[in-house]
């Protein structure tokens, strides 16, 4: 199975935390031309046949009804079934909600397909000893290996897995449902369902 990886930018995509226990405020997009998920896409998932295409990058905050629309048409118009996107975490649950919408509404226009939203809290640009590269990883091989277990619509991020030790969490998706809840540190954070709100069933692997 081919997997089309679509990059927008977000923490994920950024130029690497100068100190990425102490993340600044705001990210800093990479130069025109450079793309750090393209990258390491081509260098560590080239065995799981993935291929990127580059969307313009964005801070999450900046993505709106109109960005959305040309990654649904990004999505519409590729031959593969296996969809990635990497994105910020700020309005990922924006997005999600509106690919969950599509799917419902308009089913035809992503037929066939499974997408699985992938972010993190540092930049894939820090290296190896972060999240972002496990989260990368996570989604690509959920996608390569469980695409028919797969909900049409899906997250990972990163979760607290219990002392302390942080890792990729999938997230079926059904809209309005998640909230970013930041540790007691204010740096971490992951998605958590609302108390009594309805939640799609576990992924079962």
């Amino acid at each position: 199975m081919t997997i089309a990886v679509l990059t927008t930018g977000g923490t994920i995509g950024a130029e690497p935390y100068p100190d990425p226990v102490h993340p600044p405020r705001d990210i800093t997009l990479p130069p025109e031309g450079v793309d750090y998920v393209r990258d390491v896409v081509a260098s560590h998932f080239f065995h799981l046949n993935a291929h990127c295409l580059t969307l313009p990058p964005r801070d999450s905050k900046d993505i709106d009804a109109c960005y959305r629309w040309i990654l649904f048409e990004a999505i519409a118009a590729r031959p593969e079934k296996a969809i990635a996107v990497t994105h910020g975490s700020d309005a990922a649950m924006a997005t999600l909600d509106a690919l969950f919408c599509q799917f419902c509404f308009y089913p035809e226009f992503f037929e066939g397909k499974k997408i699985v939203v992938i972010g993190s809290m540092t930049p894939l640009a820090n290296g190896p000893g972060y999240d972002a590269l496990p989260n990368l990883a996570f989604g690509l091989d959920l996608l390569a290996h469980h695409f028919d277990k797969l909900p049409p619509v899906g997250s990972v991020f990163s979760r607290d897995l219990g002392n302390g030790v942080w890792g990729p969490d999938y997230q079926p998706h059904y809209p309005d449902t998640y909230d970013k809840i930041r540790g007691f540190d204010g740096t971490r954070f992951h998605f958590a369902a609302r108390p009594g709100v309805r939640q799609p069933p576990a992924l079962v692997l």
